[in-house]
């Protein structure tokens, strides 16, 4: 059985966590509140996060798709402001970056594409440091745009 470092058996500590977030799920987030964090690429995305569970809990509450969505969505359904909305920064993780190795506030990049993909939080995530994350999506960007504009001049090729 695995230990930490105080000797406290880890499926222990492990079932104690759970029991603390069920609490806090049953009794409906009491302390949850709106926040909202810019990414690398600048998006803002908002969630419904709680400091007692230490995660966004946002698809519980307003059952969304995933836990975070646009401005636009918090505008139109709650007629929030994204920009009065306090910005978090002790939810990211710290990770090592699959990139380039560095361990620092990494953001998850989705490998299924948010727009394509409705489950796209179903899906794994690379943890990335925002230099990385900014560099491989400019990347990708580009590829998919060379993709786009060799399937173009086949088709007009074709009609030729």
């Amino acid at each position: 059985m695995s230990r930490k470092r105080d000797g406290t058996p880890a499926r222990a500590l492990w079932r104690l966590e759970l029991e603390r977030v069920a609490r806090c799920a049953l009794l409906g987030h009491t302390e949850a509140a709106w926040v909202r964090r810019v990414t690398s690429s600048g998006s803002i995305q908002c969630c419904f996060w709680c400091p007692t569970c230490r995660r966004p809990v946002t698809a519980d509450r307003y059952h969304t798709r995933g836990p975070f969505v646009g401005p636009g969505w918090l505008h139109a359904t709650l007629g929030l402001d994204a920009a009065e909305i306090p910005v978090i920064r002790h939810e990211v993780a710290y990770h090592l970056c699959a990139r380039c190795g560095r361990t620092t506030p990494c953001e998850l990049h989705h490998v299924a594409w948010q727009a394509a993909f409705p489950d796209a939080d179903d899906w794994p995530k690379i943890p990335l440091c925002p230099s990385c994350h900014q560099a491989f999506t400019r990347g990708v960007e580009a590829y998919v745009q060379r993709r786009i504009q060799a399937a173009m001049a086949r088709a007009s090729r074709q009609t030729a």
